[in-house]
């Protein structure tokens, strides 16, 4: 499986524990309004966490396709669970809206070394996803992470996701110059 991607900017660090975060109220497609921090210095969100998990990544992916069709995009996750937990399954919804709208339904999970990872499935970049994605409102997201583990206990996330005009448009272009290096490479390693 290929893995080779540019990430969006919105990686959780460790060091946002010592940045003033401040507490927004966001309402929800289900669970009412609920509170979502966001570092008031970058105004970034910080990672939805509780007492077993902590969202470490939520945000946009890219990278080029193998089979030369083009250039993929998703939106990713990663959860870092507390000890050994033992997870059943994790959805994850968009929760923006009046209705729940399920985007990631994982119902055996790999969580390696406390890791896991998730991502909804994978669209090809079109002209009119770059015009979107030059556009300049930001993204914005709001995910509800449910987490039912093996003991039967059900744990909910609310993760905000920003994703700005720049931090886009900087992806867009990392991964189109990666892309036509790799195909003039690929040119100048065929034989005459």
């Amino acid at each position: 499986m290929r893995r080779i991607f540019l990430a969006a900017t919105l990686i959780f660090a460790a060091v946002q524990v010592y940045a003033e975060i401040g507490a927004m109220k966001v309402p929800t497609a289900a669970d009412g309004e609920v509170e979502v921090l966001v570092n008031a210095e970058t105004h970034k969100p910080v990672g939805a966490q509780d007492g077993r998990a902590r969202m470490t990544f939520a945000g946009l992916m890219m990278g080029p396709e193998p089979s030369a069709t083009g250039t993929w995009w998703d939106w990713s996750y990663a959860i870092q669970f507390k000890g050994d937990q033992k997870v059943k399954s994790i959805v994850i919804d968009d929760e923006i809206g009046k209705e729940l709208k399920t985007v990631l339904d994982d119902e055996s999970p790999k969580v390696l070394s406390g890791v896991w990872h998730g991502h909804e499935p994978e669209r090809l970049v079109t002209k009119d996803i770059v015009d979107a994605m030059s556009a300049p409102e930001a993204w914005v997201r709001l995910r509800r992470v449910t987490i039912t583990y093996d003991d039967g206990t059900v744990s909910k996330l609310h993760q905000l996701v920003i994703e700005r005009r720049e931090d886009r448009v900087a992806m867009l272009t990392s991964l189109l110059k990666a892309t036509s290096a790799m195909s003039a490479a690929a040119s100048a390693a065929i034989p005459p």
